[in-house]
């Protein structure tokens, strides 16, 4: 099996890093145009799901723009249209992404169902972007059409949930929840990465009915997911929360509350480049903050506030993080991925998922507060601390999370996730069963990307040199058992198919 083909089964996966990695290895081989057009195109999608949305639009474009395109079928020429359309697309870039769904439509008659599907989908949120309510609802028949007798289809979910938007546009509220619910609940059965969406958009949709607890409810909620199931979409994540709740708290009277959420929002919509939505939430902050005070339509009450407040201290901690130390933002979202990913292999109750995301998200905060370099350029995590700050981190980033809304297994995780299997890591030489479940897991984690993380000062080795580093700690410094685990998400069959 070459490692383009393992390459697309680690996308299938959702191990993005290992993905790229393989790509960009098979790119260093040299090869056809065809199979180096389709190695950008698996970076493109790897770099997406890591959260590295600039990363993933230049691949998708050097893909197209460099693609034989008489020598590809159809079904290719259209995942690698799709793929720079949907990159387009979360840019905030309405233009191009229309481009991009113009060239698929007219190939659409010539493509496999569920691909057709994927293109009437894609075409309808572009125009629901751009609030063109008949031509969303052109597109949205098309695919139902498609889709008739096939009610497991996976794409039934992202089908409701643009006709919700589509009957929200038109002003019928109630409908609109009903279908977002109803693919809320399809999605969640399918294990959808984007189940915060359909949360967000019913916050939006209860707003407009003028029920802000419910509003908030679901944005609270959308938090909660976003935290454990999309890093990919963290960021922009972000951004929507901030956003929905920046308006919930100015309908609720409390200007102040409402300027700082619409100043996150604005500012996480810049960091990701989507220039529609920056302007959408600098027009909204520009009107606030020209008004004297906000008329309230249902105040909160204190333990709404308090739930919004906890919220809010834990977005301008990631704010922080995107913010000032963006090396270490680019690495957030694969080590929340890959945690998560190692956590299920290695048979851990699900329960636990959100204490191993808040881990992997907030364990390195010690870096930040000591101004220690974090990310790529710092030693292997295993490696013995150079100084007092780095011996100290893990400690004090506990310390500085304690004054944050935060379970106690998340703390204690925090400070524990530089102890090592054999007892000789630090702070405290704590070895095996004594070292929380979720800092075990991070040390794999950890050490995985500092190894093959491809954006610091030097090449990272053959994926396969990494895996064997690390099975070589299995026992020493690193949990055999999760070792093991982590091992077992990159077995690829060879007899496996295509893989994309």
């Amino acid at each position: 099996m070459n490692a383009v083909t393992k390459a697309g089964h680690y996308l299938q996966r959702r191990l993005p890093l290992a993905a790229l990695l393989l790509a960009e290895e098979s790119l260093h081989q040299g090869g056809p145009p065809v199979a180096k057009a389709r190695a950008h195109h698996i970076k493109s999608i790897a770099s997406f799901q890591m959260g590295l949305l600039e990363e993933a639009l230049e691949e998708a474009r050097w893909a197209v723009k460099h693609a034989p395109w008489r020598q590809v079928e159809p079904d290719v020429k259209a995942r690698l249209l799709l793929n720079l359309g949907l990159a387009e697309y979360y840019r905030g870039h309405w233009q191009t992404a229309e481009e991009a769904s113009r060239s698929l439509l007219r190939l659409v008659s010539r493509l496999p169902v569920s691909l057709a599907v994927s293109v009437h989908l894609f075409a309808s949120a572009i125009a629901l972007a751009q609030d063109k309510r008949r031509s969303a609802s052109h597109q949205l028949k098309r695919a139902r059409s498609l889709l008739e007798g096939q009610p497991a289809s996976p794409f039934v979910a992202q089908l409701l949930h643009n006709e919700a938007l589509l009957l929200r546009a038109r002003g019928r509220l109630r409908a609109a929840l009903a279908l977002l619910e109803e693919a809320r609940i399809l999605a969640e059965e399918q294990a959808s990465q984007d189940l915060w969406r359909h949360e967000v958009d019913s916050g939006h949709t209860y707003l407009l009915l003028k029920d802000l607890p419910r509003a908030l409810q679901h944005g609270l909620t959308a938090w909660a997911m976003l935290s454990r199931q999309s890093p990919s979409s963290y960021p922009l994540g972000i951004a929507e929360i901030s956003l929905l709740f920046g308006k919930v708290s100015w309908a609720a009277g409390q200007r102040e509350e409402a300027i700082a959420w619409l100043n996150r929002a604005a500012s996480f919509f810049a960091q990701t480049r989507r220039m529609a939505s920056w302007r959408q939430a600098g027009e909204l902050l520009s009107f606030i903050l020209a008004q004297p005070q906000g008329r309230s339509i249902l105040p909160l009450d204190p333990l709404w506030r308090q739930k919004l407040g906890d919220v809010s201290r834990l977005v301008s901690l990631s704010d922080s993080f995107y913010s000032l130390t963006p090396h270490l933002a680019l690495q957030l979202g694969a080590k929340v991925q890959y945690a998560l990913a190692l956590h299920q292999a290695a048979g851990f109750p699900e329960g636990d998922a959100e204490t191993v995301s808040l881990v992997a998200r907030f364990a390195d905060v010690g870096h930040f507060l000591f101004g220690i370099p974090a990310g790529p350029f710092t030693p292997l995590p295993t490696d013995p601390p150079v100084d007092y700050r780095t011996r100290a981190h893990p400690e004090a980033g506990r310390d500085f999370l304690s004054l944050l809304p935060l379970p106690e297994a998340v703390l204690g995780a925090v400070a524990a996730h530089h102890e090592r299997w054999d007892g000789k890591g630090y702070p405290r030489g704590w070895s095996g069963a004594e070292i929380p479940d979720p800092a075990r897991i991070l040390l794999v984690v950890d050490l995985y990307l500092t190894l093959a993380w491809p954006f610091g000062s030097t090449v990272p080795a053959p994926h396969d040199e990494i895996l064997a580093f690390l099975e070589k700690e299995a026992g020493h410094s690193l949990d055999p058992h999760l070792v093991a685990a982590f091992l077992r998400l990159h077995d690829i069959p060879e007899e496996g198919g295509d893989g994309i």
